[in-house]
């Protein structure tokens, strides 16, 4: 499709299509710290403990402590799925008129969702805050942000 159709209309399933490969790539990107740790520990704790059931209740406490106390991992996560968010969203909105933005904030919205739902479900905290408003807000300046003109 050529740069100057303008489709002016909202894509649904392709904003939230994208909005999901957003998430699921931040959260593989979330996991991988508390899978290389299970992993060493397994390898250095095995021959010791001899598959002991003690083994992966404890490689399963230090992960989740690592999880609850590390807040570098937390930042991550969100600002990987933020940029892929404004990526995704440059992409959706080019070529789509007036709805541009609309396409932007759909792109940010499932995050922002699942945000919005641990909230409710579990507490307020500043990271699911956050969550919401950098999705929410990626999506939208990816969608208004242009490209450069190549000659």
């Amino acid at each position: 499709m050529s740069d100057s159709i303008i489709l002016n209309k909202i894509l649904w399933m392709k904003a939230l299509w994208k909005s999901f490969l957003a998430l699921i790539t931040g959260f593989a990107f979330y996991m991988l710290p508390g899978l290389i740790v299970g992993f060493k520990m397994g390898f250095e704790l095995s021959p010791k403990m001899q598959d002991n059931p003690e083994l992966s209740t404890k490689i399963s406490e230090i992960i989740s402590v690592m999880y609850q106390e590390n807040v570098w991992i937390n930042i991550s996560f969100i600002v990987i799925t933020s940029v892929l968010i404004f990526w995704h969203s440059r992409k959706i909105s080019k070529g789509t008129g007036d709805k541009k933005k609309i396409n932007g904030l759909l792109v940010g919205s499932l995050p922002a969702l699942i945000g919005l739902v641990s909230i409710l479900m579990i507490k307020i905290n500043i990271f699911f805050i956050a969550m919401i408003l950098l999705s929410l807000g990626s999506g939208l300046i990816g969608s208004v942000i242009k490209e450069k003109k190549t000659i």
